[in-house]
């Protein structure tokens, strides 16, 4: 899941990526492309299950 951080931040930036995450799903269906949803998703997961 690391390699997907890292392709986020290349695709939208570190910050952007944390806001992403942070952000309600409706808003993040608005600004982002589905593949990056799909990353922010699975990141999410990963934060919530603590799995590395």
């Amino acid at each position: 899941m690391r390699s997907l951080r890292i392709l986020l931040d290349k695709e939208v930036g570190a910050e952007q990526r944390r806001l992403l995450l942070r952000a309600k799903d409706f808003e993040c269906k608005k600004v982002i492309p589905p593949d990056i949803q799909l990353a922010v998703d699975l990141l999410r997961t990963e934060a919530a299950t603590g799995s590395h």
